[in-house]
């Protein structure tokens, strides 16, 4: 809990810049706990600064800020809804969580109408450690600043390559990064960037119009891919959702060899209008007819104005809408552009439980021997917890297709099955040796493909 002392503290530096203005909810409960107090006012030429005072720490996203103490402790917030672009800075940040700076300054142009909420105690920024003492994620300051992390690969093999990866939509002020942890075994530079913009993200794409976001990730992939030495010929895009459509537009973009796409949004416009309104407006100026057409221009354009012919993969489950309404579209556009594109359905998948096969596959196809494999599907094989000469064998499979699974050690079969719609097996197995399965599957009697899996290591 913090202290009363602290919130009140953090709440006069944080309404400082607004001394004298009447201020919504400042009678009710002024910083007693936090509470919130809402500025409504008209930028004008010179930008909004607010002086951060020694000792105090910042975690500055797109339109939201929070203040914290030497001890990383949260303790008061600011965050910003306008009705034309701006643009949120603090002076000299590198880290999120920045203890060199003493000015954030917001600026936007003139007449600009603006929300200015301050609040301590209860946060609406979620805290997603991003701003950890010490830890891993960075600033780049360019047109717009960027929070992002760069994870190393595990060899020298894996310097000529570099993986990107886009979020999903959260919640709020839920700021995070997505498929972490699938891509821990991947032999590569692995490249998240946070869409912090808004309170739910920008597809990495637009304020209000102003695609001025679109050109900083753009810049700073660029700038990103020179200092690693790795041209175009060696960046994998991927997301899903959200994520999967900016994979999508960036890749295309920069024509990168690969864009790995788990149900991404083809009509983003058309999406939001019913998923997120308030989205909607934040990146298109509004949530009309005319806003909606704006942005589901975004992927059309994209995919007309390709570079390269990167190889595309998208993942998307039977049971979701996004199938009929933006993959089989993208299908049709990418054909008629002559690019490359497979798509896998997965069967039993609908679109909130999308990350729960396209995980399994970033971890699987990111793998060299799978890099460009048609056959894979997304797959488990791990040990159990509970019993480490057992390991259990996930499998999903697309609709109307059996599978035929041998389990092997390097001197043995240890399990096969006969042909079924099956997916999920457990298997004894010899707990200090290592273990791979073998994927043979078929439809309507056919043999369709056969894949072999990465070898799942003993525990010794």
């Amino acid at each position: 809990m913090v202290r009363d002392w602290e919130t009140r503290r953090a709440m006069k530096i944080l309404t400082r810049p607004f001394r004298g203005m009447p201020a919504a909810g400042a009678g009710r409960q002024p910083y007693v706990s936090g509470g919130e107090r809402v500025f409504s006012l008209v930028l004008g030429e010179k930008a909004i600064r607010w002086q951060i005072p020694a000792g105090y720490r910042i975690e500055v996203h797109g339109h939201a800020f929070v203040l914290t103490n030497r001890r990383s402790r949260r303790l008061a917030e600011v965050t910003i809804q306008a009705d034309a672009p701006v643009r949120l800075r603090s002076a000299g940040a590198e880290t999120p969580l920045s203890p060199g700076s003493n000015e954030v300054t917001l600026s936007g142009s003139a007449g600009t109408g603006t929300s200015i909420a301050v609040a301590g105690g209860t946060l609406r920024v979620i805290d997603r450690g991003v701003g950890e003492e010490g830890g891993e994620w960075r600033i780049w300051n360019g047109q717009r600043s960027l929070t992002y992390c760069l994870e190393e690969p595990l060899s020298e093999h894996g310097k000529s390559t570099l993986c990107v990866a886009f979020s999903a939509i959260s919640a709020p002020y839920d700021f995070t990064y997505n498929y972490k942890s699938s891509l821990a075994k991947v032999d590569a530079y692995r490249l998240y960037i946070l869409d912090n913009f808004g309170s739910q993200g920008s597809y990495y794409y637009a304020d209000n119009r102003d695609t001025g976001i679109f050109d900083a990730v753009q810049s700073f992939l660029l700038e990103m891919s020179s200092e690693l030495g790795i041209g175009p010929d060696g960046m994998v895009f991927l997301g899903s959702s959200k994520g999967g459509t900016a994979a999508l537009s960036h890749g295309l973009q920069l024509g990168a060899a690969r864009i790995v796409a788990g149900a991404p949004q083809s009509y983003p416009g058309t999406y939001l209008s019913g998923a997120s309104p308030g989205m909607l407006s934040f990146i298109a100026g509004d949530s009309d007819n005319e806003s909606i057409d704006w942005l589901d221009q975004l992927i059309p354009n994209a995919v007309s104005n390709a570079q390269g012919n990167p190889h595309i993969t998208v993942v998307v489950g039977d049971n979701d809408s996004h199938k009929h309404v933006h993959i089989e579209p993208l299908m049709k556009l990418a054909a008629d552009a002559g690019l490359s594109i497979q798509t896998l359905v997965i069967k039993d998948l609908s679109h909130q439980d999308i990350g729960a096969a396209f995980g399994p596959y970033l971890e699987a196809a990111l793998q060299e021997e799978f890099f460009s494999g048609a056959d894979l599907l997304p797959y488990r094989l791990t040990r159990r917890d509970d019993a480490e000469d057992m390991v259990q064998f996930k499998l999903w499979l697309p609709p109307g297709e059996e599978a035929a699974i041998e389990v092997r050690t390097s001197h043995s079969r240890i399990f096969s099955t006969d042909y079924s719609a099956e997916t999920f097996f457990v298997v004894q197995a010899p707990e200090n040796e290592g273990v791979q399965a073998t994927v043979t599957r078929r439809r309507e009697n056919t043999e369709v493909g056969r894949f072999t899996t990465v070898w799942l290591q003993s525990k010794s």
